[in-house]
Order: C-alpha cells, then structure tokens, then sequence
C-alpha cells in the first residue's frame, strides 16, 4: 500500500492534468508544470512523480512523500542531509560513513526502507549535483521500485529536487532571507520573480551567500550560488523555460568518529621511554611500542625545517664511539588489538582527546563547482502535449587529505633521542667511512607526547551529464459515451543519457635524492609528515600541519604530488523508453495506473595512460586514461513494468495497490576486476488511505514488501583489509619464485560483491490542519530487512584458491602489514615481535583474510549492518492571535525524529545493536505586516531542543571489540528574517 501526503483541501476536486486556461490570464498550465502555490502549508496537492504528468497525490498509488516549502523553512533545513531527517523510512546511509570522500562530498549517501543507494533526480534528470534550498522548490522521496520514474536505480526509491522555475501569471511574492546562527553562521538568500512581459515572459533570479564555521576544530563552509530561470510564452499553446545555476563551495568537514587506538597499551603502561636508536645497543621495546627499521622520509617541522630518515635497516655511520656502521631503529606505539583502523574502544585514548577536536588539522579541504542548465519547450497540439528537454550538469571536485582516514588517530612518541636522523644530501644509506651522521640523535624535547602522521594527497573528480528527454501527452476523455469508459492520460517518454566521469588520486612523494631503484611512487618514497599535538596547554596544536601550505626546501628533497594508479575514466551513454497511461473511472472512485518501461546501457572504460615524465626510467606519475575501446565497453538492457490502483468506495477512505520493479546495472567490480551481475528490486505495496474532517486530515497506512536481487554487498574491512592481505599472499609467491594464478596487481582493491536482500515493513503517514491555526506532519516507518546470499563471488575465489594457499603455507610474507602484524601479536601473545627479522608467513595472511570475511559472512540471514528498524518524524506549529508580550501575529512550532539503534556488528549469528537516540527541535516565529503589502518575519530555530550530544557506537565485530562511534550534530539555534514584498 502507498502512504501519501495528500491534499489537504484539493482533495475533495483535484486539478485535472490537462493543460486549461487560468481565468484572467493568457498563461496555458502545463501537464508537465507543478505549480507550488497550490501546496497548502504542510500538505502538497500535486505531482509529477507517479505519471511524469501532473496528477493529483490522492490519485497515484506509489508512495510519495512531499516536503513542502513551508515545511522546510519551518524546519530550517538547506540541504539533503536536512530533507532525509524527516523524510518517511529513509535517511543518510551510514554503511560507508568512514569513507573520506562521502564525508568531504556532500554526504548524499541515501538510504530509503533499509536498501542503499537511492537514485537521486533534479527535475527528473538523474542527478549528480548537490541541492540547497535557495533553488529548491519542493523535495519529494518516492519510495519502492518505480517503473515509471526511473528504471534504472534500487529498490529503495528515489529523491527528486523540483528547482524553482520562473513563473508566469503567478502572485508570488519576491523574497530576501538572512540567518544568523551558531558557530559564526552567516546566510543570505535571495527570490526575485518578475513578469516583465504580462503574460509572455518572466524571469527569476535566486541568491545565496554563506559562511559558517563548524562545532568541531578547523570546521567551515563557505558556500556562493546564483539561479536564473526563465519561462518564455509566445503563444498560448507554446512555452519555453529555462533554468542555470552555479554554486561554488568550498569547506571542511571533520571525519564523524573519534580517533583511533594507536597508543592505548602505551599509555596504560605509564607511556615508558625508551633509549638507544642503536639496534646494537638497544634496549628491548617498551611496553605498548614494537621496533621500528622503516626508512621512508618524514617531516615534522616542529623538530626540524629539514626532512629525516626514520630508521634504517641498512647501515648508517651514528655514533663516533662504535667501530664501523651500525643499523637504526626507533619505536612505535602499537595498534590496539580492539581497534582496528577506522575507530576505537579505548576510554583511555577517547579521554585524551576532546569531542571537537579535528586531528586531520586546517588542510583537509574540500573544493567544489558545479552547474547545471535545463530548457524544456512545451507545446500544445489540441489534445496532445510535448516537450521537449535538455540537461546539462557538470561537477568538479577537489579533495585534501591529510592523513588517510584510517589512519587519523594519536600515536605516542615513545624515543628519548629524536626520532629520525638528517643526512645533509637527503639520501638513504651508508655513508662514507669515518663521516658521521649530523647532529644525529639529540634529545627528543617531543619524548611522552602525543603526534599524528600520515601521507598526504588530494583528489580530483569531474562528472559532465547530458540529458535529452521527448515526452508526449494524450488525453481521452470518453464520458460522453459513457460514464462508465472514463478519462484517461497517455504519456510517452524517449530520453537519452551520457556522462563522463573522471577520478584520480594524488599522493606525496620524493621525486629527487633517492638512492634505490625502485619507481618513483613506491611506497618507499612516500614522504610521511608528522605533528606533535597538545590538548592541554593554551595554544596547543590541535591538529596536522597543511600540507599544501606548508613545503618542505629540505637539501636533496623535492616534494611532489604523483598519481600511482592513474586517472578512472568512464563514459555511460542510458537510452530509454516508456509508456503510461493513468485512467480515471466513475468520477475518480476508480484510478489505475499502468505503466513500462526499457532502458539500455553502455559503459565504457577508458585506457591508455602514459607515464610521465618520459625521460625517468623508475617510472612517475600517469596522464588521464583518454581511450575508449571496445574491449573496454560492457552493454545492458533491461524491462521493468509498474501497475498500481486507488479505489476509494467513499470520499472519505481509499483501498491501494502498487506494484513496480526496477533494475539497475552494476558497473562496480568484484576482487578479479569482473562487473557484477545487474541489480533489480520487485516491490509490492498495500495500503489504506482516510480524508477525514472534510480532508484536513489525511492519513495513510502503508504494507509493502520489496526484494533486492544481486545487491551491491560492501563491507568496507574485506576491501581495506582482508583484500590487501589477499595480494601480500600472492607477492610472497612472486617472491619466492612459485607460479600462481594471480598476481600482487591482479586483485582490485576497491571491488565489491553481489548479495541479495528481502524487506518489508509498515509507514505511516499523516498530515492534519485540525483547524486554522494548527498544521501537523507525522510520518512512522518500520523497515525489516534480511540479507542471504552475501559474497558470492569472495566465496568463490576462496573455494578455488584457499587449497593452493595452505599447499604454500610456510613461504614468507615480506610484504609489511600493519593490520596483519597487530593480528598475529595478538593471536599469538607476542606484543614485542620484530617483523622485519621474524617475518609473517603465508598461513598467517590466510587465516587473517578468512577471519576478516567469515566475520562479515555472519549478516547472512541478519539484517545489514547500520540497518534501523524503526524511524518516527514529526513536526507540529501553531499561529497564535495574540501573545503576551510578543503581541499578534505569532508562531511556534516543536517536533522530533526518532531513530531505532542500529546494527553495528554481530556475535556470531547474534546481531549486536548500538543505540537509539530521538533528537527534539523548536521553532518561533512573529510576523509584522508593513505598508505596501510588505511583511518582515523573523523565526527562531533551535536543533538538538534538549542537548542530547552523547557518542553513539558504530560499529563492532563482536561484544565490545572493533568498535568506532559517530558524533552526533551539537545543539545549535539559526535566527532568520525574511523580508517579503
């Protein structure tokens, strides 16, 4: 059944979908037009989400819920992360929450009854921008497979953005909105809309400037955009409208988690020193550190302007009283063994730390431009409508890191003598007899103290989409002949897609001084830069230094960002086809919608990188991928179909019916760099609607039932972990000289795996204007969700190769794991363990790699993790005649959104759940009525009502082991006035 915000007084005689002329006016309505001055308050009448034509909410039976204007001001929500907070049975996707780029980029990660990624449309076209509210509309979540909206997308649903067109013949007033509010919050918006030609032509032009700052360290977003829309009507049958905007953001977003233990064990030991660089002369480790011979350059420019060598496993000439070279080691605080990367259990560590601190520092930016234009041009031929369509989108990202994100955590100093050494040609290696080392090992002023360190790098992305779209429109109305053969609407759809989309990632390296033989971006010339951080002394450093502010003139030194892998480049060309028809019987007592749908696609993935620069023979950096061939280029086609039905026997109270599919390629890879197998969802929904009180409240009850066969299946420690382990298995092969079906760089790193999933659940939905005065919005989702089948193609690259691995388990692994390491010390109870003389062994990858999947293997049969079960929004206001002291015209209004705890891990076939947490909001508001029709309305919004800021857990693999928490948003206040005229 199908929950819907409903009309709540156009209900009772819905607009019909034809094109009719508006009395007083040569403006012709379009049934490709919903015009939002119809929304009253918190209830939308129309759509175009159920038809593709402008049909009224009651009549369609998807579920389709409408966040109106009023509603998004009243809740002062901007952006799509505001929208999914009170959106029904659906939210931000947490499942890759800790992944650097969905966290500097926007975040629209969607999740819509428990399945993941949502489709998103901006006026319809697939999407690939972000949306704010200066030049939105209306936001509308279509939830379930739908046919007729998009094919191509999951079983979830889908989120459509309606951008603010230029409007003719409308009595909109223009509108200017300043906010102030917490953590320095400064926006301004503009929504000026003029008829210059009576009738013909109308423009309209939309503003925004903002500048905040965040509740946690280094935190901001500065944000510029501009809209110009125009609707052009030459005659009364044709139309043309456009619209363009530009947006340019440019911030920083803190990574949602606390550090990570790296130093735990340390410091429960009393964070012990250690003496002697000198392996010779070395004292054993301390507790809680292990020895160190990593030679790669860091630089810390707290210690020194120049970059220094980190240990040394070869032989360098330090200490004037021993005879010849000696070897050079320092200590590291080790991994705790309940900490893998990415988070923390450790109190002791999470103590150290304050909740708003930001460890990645000032130079974990993110820069992002994009724009996009849209021209539709309608016409009217008798009974038949067509428009014509064009979209354009382009986005472009640039994004910092300072430290990789699983890396961002406090490592103790545990070395009384400075931790590196500086050679004054900035080479590796032996010197020359009798010439010592520099000022070699001083004593460390850093010794005890905490430091953050990783390599640095950006990433740039760029997407450009063309959309063309032909739509037709037929009306029948055959209610002459008889009441009994009804009206009906036909529409058909033709539209084709391309995008390009480019990715490549940077990383720090020494390009000049080296003394090995290795390419230039081997791991061995990674330029690690290190900062020594103080939360308790006034002034402390707080977070890493900005690489990208801070070069390193160090002798020998050449500091360059190179791309290992090369640029992504992948072009997706989506030709589609559609048909569908709404026909309404018995004076609406009888509405069915039947529609289908075929879309094609072709990827492709280009090749052909050059290395550069030409003249270096250990290899560089590597252009852009500029070559498409047919070797690279994979099809897909698929049908999807929708049937739906809304019979209301009584005026009061509807029965629904939907049922819809949807399909979508899969153009990401499994562990052998093979696509996966297309994705489709086949849902089924079932429900009653009521239009009580002369439809002032409209309530919806929802029962749906949707599968999800060959999912995306994605947990993030198979491909951060597990994978890397894989490949060190076969380069142990490579190193021992023994032939193996694969190789170091056969297996993908970033793959992903098929998995399919059952749901069902309840949504309810409510929308009341009891009486004039009250307007009440409340929405209810249960979600139950069961994953089976889960790793299919992990499973059976196991089967095939786990025989040979154990025929070969004795051979060594020389490749350095850290996770790997911190598995066998802990495994074995051996904290102190040298790996660089003691190596790991091929049975020891292996049985990390399988207990890291066998762990993730334990959702077969569970709901998937971050899955909530339950979901409640609501949002009530109230206008007052008069108040004391604050006189007429007043408002207030309080609401809340409620979230079950999540799974955040299992124990065994136990799932184990993190915490549920309800987060209130108010709001107040005084209008003043000034000369000339002019109004000033000054709001008061206060998120978080009630101050609840506690650290919820994310995730575990076991009974409080593995875990990482999520920080939740503080309690903040926006003040805005809006000046309308």
């Amino acid at each position: 059944m199908l929950l819907l915000f409903v009309p709540l007084a156009a209900l009772a005689q819905p607009a019909p979908p034809s094109a009719i002329p508006d009395p007083g006016s040569t403006v012709t309505l379009s049934p490709f037009e919903v015009r939002t001055e119809k929304d009253q308050g918190y209830a939308a009448s129309n759509t175009l989400s159920g038809t593709r034509l402008n049909s009224s909410l009651a009549n369609i039976p998807a579920s389709i819920q409408v966040l109106t204007k009023e509603l998004i001001l009243d809740l002062n929500v901007t952006d799509y992360e505001g929208y999914l907070n009170f959106a029904t049975n659906a939210g931000r996707d947490f499942s890759d929450v800790t992944g650097l780029a969905s966290v500097q980029q926007g975040n629209n990660q969607i999740r819509i009854r428990g399945f993941t990624g949502a489709a998103q449309t901006r006026d319809y076209f697939q999407s690939i921008t972000r949306s704010d509210r200066f030049s939105i509309d209306r936001f509308e979540v279509s939830r379930g497979p739908n046919s007729i909206l998009f094919g191509i997308g999951g079983p979830g649903g889908v989120v459509n953005a309606g951008s603010k067109f230029a409007l003719l013949g409308s009595k909109a007033r223009d509108e200017v909105r300043a906010t102030v509010g917490s953590w320095n919050n400064r926006r301004f918006e503009a929504d000026f809309n003029r008829e210059l030609v009576r009738g013909k032509f109308a423009m309209r032009l939309n503003g925004l400037f903002e500048d905040k700052e965040g509740w946690r360290d280094f935190e901001f977003e500065k944000r510029k955009g501009i809209a110009v829309a125009t609707a052009w009507q030459p005659w009364r049958t044709t139309r043309l409208r456009t619209n363009y905007e530009y947006v340019d953001t440019r911030q920083l977003q803190a990574m949602p988690f606390p550090v990570s233990d790296f130093s735990d064990a340390w410091v429960r030991a009393g964070k012990p020193l250690a003496s002697g660089p000198i392996f010779e002369l070395g004292t054993p480790a301390p507790a809680g550190t292990q020895a160190t011979f990593a030679n790669q350059l860091r630089f810390a420019p707290q210690v020194s302007p120049n970059a220094y060598r980190y240990g040394d496993n070869a032989v360098v000439d330090a200490n004037p009283t021993l005879a010849g070279a000696q070897r050079v080691r320092f200590f590291d605080t080790l991994t705790g063994p309940n900490a893998t990367s990415g988070g923390t259990i450790a109190s002791t560590i999470a103590g150290l730390v304050p909740d708003s601190a930001n460890l990645s520092g000032p130079g974990g930016t993110s820069n992002n431009r994009y724009g996009l234009f849209t021209a539709l041009l309608e016409q009217r031929l008798g009974p038949i409508n067509v428009e014509l369509g064009y979209n354009r989108q382009e986005d472009m990202w640039r994004s910092n890191f300072v430290i990789p994100w699983n890396l961002i955590g406090l490592r103790g100093d545990a070395n009384r003598e400075l931790p590196g050494y500086y050679l004054p040609t900035g080479t590796l290696g032996a010197t020359p007899p009798g010439q010592l080392i520099p000022n070699a090992f001083a004593p460390n002023p850093f010794a005890g103290q905490f430091y953050i360190e990783g390599n640095a790098g950006y990433r740039l992305q760029r997407r450009v989409a063309d959309n063309y779209r032909a739509t037709l429109s037929y009306e029948l109305d055959l209610r002459r002949r008889s009441q009994w053969l009804g009206q009906h609407q036909v529409a058909a759809l033709a539209q084709r897609a391309e995008d390009e989309f480019y990715n490549v990632a940077y990383n720090e390296y020494n390009t000049a001084g080296r003394d090995n033989t290795l390419p230039v971006n081997n791991a061995a010339n990674v330029i690690i830069r290190r900062t020594y951080v103080d939360f308790t002394a006034p002034g402390g450093v707080r977070g890493a230094h900005d690489p990208f502010s801070t070069p390193i003139t160090s002798p020998g030194v050449r500091s360059e960002f190179l791309s290992a892998g090369g640029a992504q480049r992948t072009f997706n060309r989506t030709d589609t086809v559609m048909a569908v028809m709404q026909s309404n019987f018995l004076e609406e007592r009888l509405v069915v919608t039947f529609g289908v749908r075929r879309d094609q696609q072709e990827t492709n993935r280009a090749t052909g990188s050059v290395l550069l620069p030409n003249a270096e023979p250990r290899g560089g950096t590597r252009t852009e991928n500029t070559i498409y061939t047919a070797a690279g280029l994979t099809s897909f086609s698929g049908n999807t179909r929708t049937f739906g039905a809304v019979f209301r026997p009584v005026r009061w109270a509807a029965l629904v019916h939907n049922s819809s599919d949807s399909v979508r390629p899969v153009t990401a890879r499994d562990l052998l760099n093979n696509a996966l197998s297309p994705q489709k969802g086949v849902g089924q929904d079932y429900g009653a609607r009521f239009f009580l009180l002369d439809n002032r409240v409209v309530l919806g009850v929802t029962r749906y039932d949707t599968d999800n066969v060959n999912g995306i299946y994605d947990p993030i420690s198979t491909r951060t972990t597990a994978i890397p382990a894989i490949a060190g298995i076969y380069q142990a092969f490579t190193d021992a000289g023994i032939a193996a079906k694969y190789q170091f760089a056969s297996l993908f790193a970033e793959s992903r795996d098929n998995g399919n999933s059952d749901g069902g659940g309840w949504e309810v939905e409510l929308t009341a204007n009891p009486t004039s005065r009250w307007r009440l919005s409340l929405n209810y989702g249960r979600a139950d969700l069961q994953l089976s089948d889960v790793g299919q193609r992990m499973a059976a690259f196991l089967s095939a190769e786990t025989p040979f691995w154990q025929r070969n388990a004795a051979v060594p692994y020389l490749t350095r794991n850290i996770n790997l390491e911190t598995f066998i010390r802990t495994r074995d109870g051996t904290p102190q363990r040298d790996f660089a003389t003691n190596p790991a062994r091929v049975s020891d990858a292996g049985q990390y790699a399988l207990d890291i999947i066998t762990t993730n293997n334990q959702q077969e049969g569970q709901s998937p993790l971050q899955h909530q079960r339950k979901s409640l929004n609501f949002f009530n206001s109230f206008s007052f005649p008069k108040l004391p002291l604050l006189g007429e015209r007043c408002g207030a209004g309080f609401g809340a959104s409620y979230r079950s705890a999540p799974v955040i891990g299992y124990n065994g076939k136990t799932p184990l759940y993190g915490r549920s947490f309800v987060v209130w909001n108010g709001m107040l508001k005084k209008r003043f009525e000034l000369a000339q029709k002019r109004a000033l309305e000054l709001q008061l919004n206060v998120n978080n009502l009630f101050g609840e800021e506690d650290i919820l857990p994310f995730a575990a693999t076991a009974a409080g082991v593995n875990r990482w928490t999520y920080q939740r948003q503080r309690q903040s206040w926006a003040l805005q006035a809006a000046f309308t005229f």
